[in-house]
């Protein structure tokens, strides 16, 4: 067994090249307590940053995933599974190949992270190439992202709506039999 294997900082740095060098945005590495994040990024336009920020797990080496001619696939334990799904952020988990000096990516969401009765999956699409797509579909699912936030809000506040009308009605039901 190794001591040391650098598969890891290959893909925290083959990550950070292609966010920095290849889109321009901003990358800040998760360096303390990181529990289920590697670094955030956030989006720069025109040299401007904008405040839109990501989330990023960054998962190195072939080792740690399943593969077939068309996908990876990755399994998230539980921990993981709820952790990611309620940040207030976008989350995207990156995978870098170092001996194919490949780097793809999948947003996790609900509809991405399937759930099964012991962990979660996460697919991953050959074609989701970390240079080519990020910059294109940003947007589009940072917006979702804000919206999936906005629903869950107004459901909870449904929910606490139906309680108090549920109290009522069982406060009014104990009266007439008084």
């Amino acid at each position: 067994m190794k001591r040391f294997d650098p598969t890891e900082r290959i893909g925290v740095n083959a990550t950070e090249r292609i966010i920095t060098k290849n889109l321009g945005w901003i990358f800040r590495e998760q360096s303390i307590a990181d529990v289920g994040i590697d670094a955030i990024i956030e989006q720069v336009e025109n040299g401007e940053p904008t405040g839109k920020f990501i989330a990023i797990q960054i998962k190195s080496g072939i080792g740690n995933f399943y593969r077939n001619e068309k996908n990876l696939t990755y399994y998230v334990s539980n921990v993981h599974y709820n952790y990611w799904l309620n940040l207030n952020i976008p989350i995207i988990l990156v995978a870098h190949l170092p001996d194919e000096d490949e780097t793809y990516w999948q947003q996790i969401n609900l509809e991405n992270l399937k759930k099964s009765k012991k962990d979660g999956k996460l697919r991953f699409h050959l074609n989701s190439n970390l240079m080519k797509n990020l910059k294109i579909d940003f947007l589009k699912f940072y917006q979702l992202k804000m919206i999936v936030n906005l629903t869950y809000i107004v459901e909870k506040q449904i929910l606490m709506i139906l309680m108090i009308l549920l109290r009522i009605l069982n406060l009014l039901t104990m009266q007439q039999y008084v």
